[in-house]
């Protein structure tokens, strides 16, 4: 939960409709976010909302520049260029924008965690019960097949957005997708519950020095440290399944897909760099 309130920095930026409008205003979209769990008293929300101006600043100075330069080199790659390693390799530069975001953020979480509580606790760690168990049962009520389609549907719109209308042979390949990858949304929602039930002793296991302070910090910061050994692998053989997919649905590429993905690189482009813009 409270590596998601971090989180949503980054997902309102890459999902808003309006991105200016949803950045400039991610203290109140955050602290709307977070009263969805918890009920924070205005002393509380004052200081979160606070915090999240102070992220943003840094994110706004620091990250943002790093987006900008991250798209300039993607506009210089080819379809054909694409293979394993260099699509690895972008996946762990993502990855690490969304670690460093979470590691900066990391002493304002931790001062709304210890600020929290023991009603604020029991009403957090209640709200987030409900949620991974709705979220089990509603997927537990479908079949493999079901399961199937609706990854499918959910990456064949994902590429649709990047590279417009998928051709015969992309959609057979994210189809095939579907089928070599093993769903471990099930192993994935037990575990966040799990997760949850070690953010909870820490709750109740709070003191403000520094062993406790580290051990909040590695509990979000690794939180896969805690995963089975069988959703280990399932994590692992669906990551190459999809970067293989990915290789081939980028090299079959026709000209129009490809202006369609530099089109949408150059909207970002001028987005992030009106964002930057906007702190002057």
């Amino acid at each position: 939960m409270t590596k998601r309130i971090c989180i949503i920095l980054s997902l309102l930026l890459m999902t808003a409709c309006s991105t200016q409008f949803f950045y400039n205003r991610l203290d109140w979209m955050a602290a709307q976010y977070v009263d969805r769990y918890v009920s924070l008293s205005d002393q509380q929300q004052a200081s979160f909302k606070q915090s999240v101006r102070e992220v943003q600043a840094w994110h706004r100075a620091e990250q943002l520049p790093l987006y900008i330069k991250q798209i300039d080199y993607l506009l210089t790659l080819t379809p054909s260029q694409a293979n394993k390693q260099q699509v690895a390799q972008q996946y762990e530069v993502l990855k690490d924008f969304s670690t460093q975001l979470v590691t900066h953020s990391m002493p304002h979480l931790y001062r709304l965690f210890m600020s929290l509580d023991q009603q604020q606790g029991d009403e957090l760690f209640d709200s987030l019960q409900r949620k991974y168990e709705d979220r089990y049962a509603d997927d537990n009520d479908l079949s493999d097949q079901q399961r199937r389609e609706k990854s499918q549907q959910g990456m064949t719109d994902i590429l649709e957005t990047w590279i417009g209308d998928l051709s015969a042979s992309q959609v057979a390949m994210v189809k095939q997708w579907s089928k070599d990858r093993p769903s471990m949304r099930q192993d994935w929602l037990k575990q966040q519950l799990i997760n949850k039930s070690e953010l909870q002793v820490l709750f109740l296991q709070r003191n403000d020095s520094p062993a406790f302070k580290q051990k909040f910090s590695t509990t979000l910061l690794n939180p896969d440290r805690l995963y089975p050994e069988s959703l280990t692998q399932k994590r692992q053989h669906n990551r190459t399944v999809t970067i293989t997919m990915l290789v081939d649905v980028i090299q079959a590429m026709n000209p129009e897909q490809f202006e369609h993905y530099h089109q949408q690189l150059r909207d970002w482009r001028e987005r992030f760099s009106e964002l930057m813009e906007d702190a002057k």
